[in-house]
């Protein structure tokens, strides 16, 4: 299912599973809302439409400026061995202030159930390459 830009938005902004996110920025230069809420790490996807940010990892986070989105995080090694990565990394943020942990966590499996992101395949090391082998 592809991503869909929000209607009459401005800023670009776009939706997975109904839930409004930031428009994509770089992964170098992301600035997180300092809150509950998800993150999407994307990559440049022409075949995706309406935009061409394909979603490669849901996550979620009580502080979304406190949990590092970047090279620490422990699914980096599948986000850059992403076969698009190259081209570069996106991040976009749905901020949800006062949302519980486990609120958070149904909402992303939700969006891993229907998105099937590469790099949520598994967390664990133990899979390979984007957790796809073995």
């Amino acid at each position: 299912m592809p991503l869909s830009f929000s209607p009459g938005s401005t800023d670009r902004t776009v939706r997975y599973g109904g839930w409004l996110f930031s428009a994509p920025a770089s992964f170098s230069t992301p600035s997180a809302p300092t809150c509950a809420g998800m993150y999407a790490v994307q990559v440049v996807n022409a075949t995706w439409t309406p935009c061409p940010f394909e979603p490669i990892y849901f996550g979620h986070a009580a502080n979304l400026a406190a949990r590092a989105v970047a090279a620490t995080h422990q699914a980096f090694g599948r986000w850059i061995a992403h076969p698009r990565a190259g081209t570069g990394l996106f991040v976009s943020y749905a901020a949800l202030p006062c949302t519980s942990d486990d609120v958070l966590k149904n909402i992303v499996a939700g969006l891993v159930s229907t998105y099937r992101p590469a790099a949520n395949v598994n967390d664990g090391p133990s899979r390979g390459l984007l957790g796809l082998a073995g």
